[in-house]
């Protein structure tokens, strides 16, 4: 599972240099983005940097404090719930 923030509209430099500098291959990944409603190429470029593994899900939140921590937890609760089915 990735845990990632979405800046200008993709994800972290941070983020990049590990993709890059990591190959990872045959897994099963699960993405969730924190963002400000601006996601333009975010999940294009990951499913691009992880290409040899299955994404399985993909969970975006928008302004997770803004709208309320717990509306955001309650959304990844039931992501994840239905995840581990």
């Amino acid at each position: 599972m990735c845990g990632e923030t979405c800046r200008f509209g993709t994800y972290a430099p941070a983020v990049n240099a590990f993709l890059s500098e990591n190959q990872i291959k045959g897994k099963k990944i699960y993405l969730l983005v924190c963002n400000g409603g601006n996601m333009r190429n975010t999940w294009k470029n990951f499913h691009k940097a992880l290409e040899g593994n299955e994404i399985v899900s993909e969970l975006d939140l928008v302004y997770p404090i803004r709208n309320g921590i717990q509306d955001a937890k309650n959304k990844v609760n039931q992501w994840i719930k239905k995840a581990m089915k």
